[in-house]
This record gives structure tokens, sequence and C-alpha cells, in this order.
């Protein structure tokens, strides 16, 4: 597009503008690594460094313009500025590549926990009621067996907005999209057109961003306070966690047509009788003044939240409750998400992304109402990151768990026995005794021990197990990789515990 044609109407055009305004945009980008011929690169400002300073690496490569909150002295490239970088942005992105999220059913999931199941469960609904379902999240981002890498949750509003018309298209009629506190604030899903919005639940989580729990949920609600109500779909909807003491809060503050889902009479979606076990769940759901029954192979009740969440998104759409039952069926399992690595073991060892105190305590208690044995956790704590819920994550692991190994989850630049130590910490909070490696092989052991190599800690949780045990290796899920300094080494829990099984059990 030419330049004057993406800048033409903006709702905050550039304050200032040098060059030639007539250039033709090829490319927008935020990377100055990735400019091609004829791109638009825009220098944004950033926490650990400014893109201002890769404006001349972004002309050689053959950007004809740079954007930027503030002109550079000089330049031989068109060169503008605006009050919000961020928000030129998103709406340069959307408008370039055709406002995509008008053509598509899209419905914006956001929360600390839950939402890559649920927009799973919605791709699987989406499915059963004929639809051609589209997913943006941690995981992949994926339309039918069209899938591309996901190094974002979120991406950057170009690559969103690109990935947005490539869904479209693939043939794509329905988007969940999780949508991150870090995205929201940073404005990259500013310029989508929202058909629903979704809130499942706010916890502990991403304190090295947000400087505190409000600004973290002020962040997650302006999805619905902001974002939804901006959106030129007719029929939009909002679904809130009433159970959850942010999403009451929320729920006062949206204008739109509102579902909610909890375990209450007061929810508009709730669990009437469902029966819980390591198979999964089973019972019925009241859906408004009608009951459906489920049947699910996912586990637990973060799991049956979810569950309600994606069926009250549904119905709010209008599919007919039997759909949504037939859609929660067929989902049969999120990676990394309470996922079951069996090999034939008398014991069952379950691999999940709990990385957040409440997501880890909700998976131990619910493994403790299930287990017939010990419950034993593999956990750590990020590096580089919210230094503060690592003691709360040990505290939790101490109070639930019989057996806490504490071992090492990507320390990044930190040094992995200090995360450990503070980990460490909370544990012993808790009330539980360390313990040597000798003595926790006895059967009816308990206590916690410090094993840094990830690996070796997993293998020793399998050794350790005797039937009747649950083994929770917690915090990577779906993750195939260690990040170790700057660098990332392959690393899936999943396949360290399927290994360890084989050689242990012989399976």
């Amino acid at each position: 597009m030419i330049l004057r044609e993406l800048l033409s109407g903006l709702r905050e055009p550039p304050s200032a503008l040098r060059g030639d305004a007539n250039v033709d945009v090829s490319s927008l980008t935020t990377d100055s690594r990735r400019v091609l011929p004829g791109a638009l690169f825009f220098a944004l400002p950033g926490t650990r460094t400014d893109g201002s300073r890769f404006v001349g690496e972004a002309i050689e490569r053959g950007a004809v313009a740079v954007a930027a909150e503030k002109l550079p002295a000089t330049s031989p490239a068109t060169c503008l500025s605006f009050p919000s970088i961020l928000r030129a942005l998103s709406e340069i992105s959307a408008r370039f590549h055709g406002h995509p999220s008008r053509k598509l059913c899209l419905v914006g999931i956001t929360g600390t926990n839950g939402k890559t199941t649920i927009t799973h469960l919605l791709e699987s609904i989406w499915a059963s009621a004929g639809h051609r379902p589209g997913i943006v999240g941690t995981i992949r981002y994926r339309v039918g067996e069209r899938s591309w890498p996901a190094p974002f949750t979120t991406p950057q509003a170009p690559e969103l907005q690109r990935l947005l018309a490539e869904m479209v298209e693939a043939g794509a009629t329905h988007v969940a999209m999780e949508v991150s506190s870090h995205a929201l604030a940073l404005e990259r899903a500013r310029d989508c057109d929202w058909d629903g919005a979704l809130f499942s639940n706010l916890t502990r989580d991403h304190l090295d961003f947000h400087p505190d729990m409000e600004s973290y949920f002020a962040a997650k609600r302006s999805l619905f306070t902001d974002l939804l109500p901006r959106s030129a779909k007719p029929r939009r909807f909002a679904v809130v966690n009433r159970d959850d003491p942010y999403g009451r809060r929320l729920a006062g503050e949206i204008g739109e047509r509102l579902i909610t889902f909890g375990r209450g009479d007061d929810a508009d979606v709730a669990p009437v009788e469902v029966e819980r076990s390591l198979e999964g769940l089973r019972g019925e759901i009241r859906v408004g003044q009608e009951r459906v029954a489920i049947a699910s192979p996912l586990v637990g009740d973060a799991h049956l939240e979810n569950i309600l969440a994606a069926a009250a998104a549904a119905w709010a759409q209008g599919i007919p409750l039997p759909t949504i039952a037939e859609g929660v069926r067929r989902c049969r399992g999120i990676p990394g998400r309470m996922e079951r690595v069996d090999q034939g073991a008398p014991f069952a060892v379950l691999v999940d992304y709990a990385h957040s105190p409440d997501a880890l305590e909700r998976a131990m208690r619910l493994l403790r109402s299930v287990a017939e044995g010990r419950v034993i956790v593999v956990f750590g704590c990020g590096g580089d990151r919210d230094r503060g819920k690592r003691p709360l994550m040990g505290e939790a692991a101490g109070r639930i768990a019989d057996l806490v190994i504490v071992t090492s989850d990507n320390p990044r630049t930190e040094d992995p026995l200090r995360i450990i130590h503070d980990v460490e910490r909370g544990v012993i909070e808790a009330g539980l005794g360390g313990i040597q490696e000798g003595a926790v092989r006895r059967a009816e052991a308990s206590g916690y021990l410090l094993v840094p190599e990830r690996k070796r800690a997993i293998r020793l949780a399998i050794e350790i197990a005797r039937p009747t045990d649950v083994v929770l290796i917690a915090g990577k899920g779906h993750e195939t990789d260690q990040i170790v300094g700057a660098e990332r080494h392959p690393f899936d829990d999943r396949e360290e515990a399927r290994r360890s099984l084989r050689e242990v059990v012989g399976s």
C-alpha cells in the first residue's frame, strides 16, 4: 500500500512527517533483522533496548519508512512520529492486512489460568457445529491441518493481523485467541473487532512485568471495558467467572451482554453433578435453565471450570447444547495440561503447565482428592521472573504434597540454586522437612529434596513412586526446551517421563 493511504483517516494521525508520503509499503515490522525492501519499520521503545537504535540497520536493509515516537535527527527514509507508537502500529497493521478480524467470528480469552484449554474446547465445539475454527495461543497457531509456530501467546500487531489474514485465506470462520496481559498492555490487539471476550480468573503471575495485581487486572479488564465496546460486531458478548473475586468485580463494569459461569446457582452456566477421576469428568451441567450431560477425558476441577467457560461462550453464540456436549466430548486433551504420561506403570504420571501459586495448588489439590497413595510433585520456578511467587509456590507444594522435589525450570540468567532456595523457604514454612535421597526411597517417606538437574529430578520421582502414588511434573507443560543463560536446550518433561518410565518400569 501507498504510505499516504495507510495514514489517511487514522484515529491518531502522525504528529510529524518528514519525507515522501507516496512511497510504496510492502510490509510492516518491529524487528530490524526482519526488514525486507519496502518495509515500514516501527521503532518501539522497550524495557531492555530502544528500537530507535536500530533505525540505521532497518534502512540499510531496505526500509522505505520509519515510524517512531520521535523523529530521527537525519534519515534518507521517510520518517513519521506518533503520539502513541503502539496504537499507531495496531491501527496501521489492521488496515494494511485488510481488517481480517471483521471477516471472522473472533473470541478473546484472557485470565491467568485456563486460556489454552478454553481455546481448544471452543475449537472442538465450533468444529462440531460445522464451522472451520482457528486458534491463536500459547502452543501453536492453527486452522485445520495448517499450523504456525507460536513464539508469543499473542503476537505483535503486524504478525497478529497477518496471521488472522492468513487464517481467513485458509478458510477459517471462527478464531479463539488467547489474549495475554502483555499484549493488552502493549496494545497488540487493540484493532481487532471482537465478537466476544472471556475472563477465566486472575491470580498472581507476571509481576515482573506489571507493578502490582491492580495493574495486572487493569490490563485484563481493558479487553472488556475498552476493546470489546469499540468493536463493530453487532452481537457482542462477555463471559466472566463469577467464582473469581476479580471476575465479580469485572462483571459489574461490563456494558455488553454478560454470561457468567461458576459453581453457584447465580451463575448462568454451572455444574449440577459431575464425577471427577483420573480418567476425566462425567455428569451434568446447567446452561441457562436447561441441563446437558457431558463427558470429557480432561482431568480435574480446573478443567471443569474451563468446560463451563467454553460452554458459556458457545451458548452465547446460539450453539445448541447437544452440539456443545459433543464438542466437549471430542476434545481429547491439551498438550501439557494435566497430560497423562502412560507407559503401563502402576502409578499415575501427569505433566502440567502450572507455573503460578494458584495453578500449582489447584493441580495438587485435584490429585490429592483422587490419589489413593502419595502425591509426589516435581517443580521449579523460572529465572528473571517474579521472585515473590517462588516461596508461595513452595508453601503450596509443602502444604499439599507428600514428597516435593524442587528443581530447575528455565533458570535463564539467574543462578539455579538461588531460585531453588527461594522456593525452599516456602516449603519449610509449610512444615515439610528435608529428606535424604536414600530415605526417600522408602515407601512411606515424606519430605522434600533439592535436585537442581531437572532430568534427574523427574527420574528420581518415577523411581520412588509406588503403586497408587501420583506423580505431578509441573511448570513447563508443553514446552520443548530449557532456557539456561541465553541459550535454549531441547527438553520436554513428557519425553523425559516416558524415557524414565520405560527404563524403570520396563514398559
